[in-house]
């Protein structure tokens, strides 16, 4: 026995020297070994922007405008609106017709014509202008002419003679303060052709 103890003793010996030898360990598959795992955390710290801090987002909101209404201008035609007094006409002359009248090769559908005539409106002082256009028909004989005049409450404050054939005139009249309008085409050469106050408006 004890021989076979000096034995065992020398191979242990043996395998120790091999086993260190050989860098093995010693201990395999040990149920006392635990694995350790090593957590690392690392943070991040964001370098310093050199433009400075980011601006913070506004809100833009696009100015809102009001539109200033404008005050509508007040209008009566003198042919559909505003209606007039007995003509002044006599014997010898003829009240407007209203009606359509060809003017410098133009058709104009809403005209006041006479070959001698004149018409009278009340206007009560509540209009400011007279907006129209005058011109001789076409059917008028060449040589002959029309006179026109606007009068204010018998006054005239403005008288324009034309032939036919001459550029239909456009005209703006201050009548601030008229109590009585009075238009008027006075052509006593021949019945042939006629005047025409075209689209006679007046305003406030």
């Amino acid at each position: 026995m004890a021989e076979w103890a000096a034995l065992i003793s020398a191979v242990t010996a043996v395998l120790g020297l091999l086993l260190g030898f050989f860098g093995l360990p010693t201990v395999v598959n040990s149920p006392t070994a635990r694995t350790v795992q090593e957590t690392v955390t690392v943070t991040a710290t964001p370098e310093p922007d050199s433009r400075g801090p980011a601006a913070e987002p506004t809100e833009t909101q696009s100015p809102t405008t009001t539109p200033v209404p404008t005050p509508q201008q007040e209008r009566g035609s003198l042919i559909e609106d505003v209606l007039p007094m007995e003509s002044d006409a006599d014997d010898t002359k003829r009240s407007f017709t209203a009606g359509a009248l060809t003017v410098d090769t133009r058709d104009y559908p809403k005209t006041l014509y006479g070959f001698d005539a004149d018409r009278t409106w009340q206007l009560g002082r509540k209009y400011n202008t007279l907006v129209t256009a005058i011109g001789v028909s076409d059917s008028t004989p060449s040589g002959y002419s029309v006179v026109f005049t606007v009068q204010v409450d018998g006054n005239t404050v403005k008288e324009f003679t034309m032939g036919p054939g001459d550029k239909v005139k456009e005209l703006s009249i201050d009548i601030r303060g008229a109590f009585r309008l009075t238009l008027a085409a006075h052509e006593s050469y021949t019945r042939e052709g006629y005047g025409a106050w075209i689209n006679p408006t007046v305003t406030k």
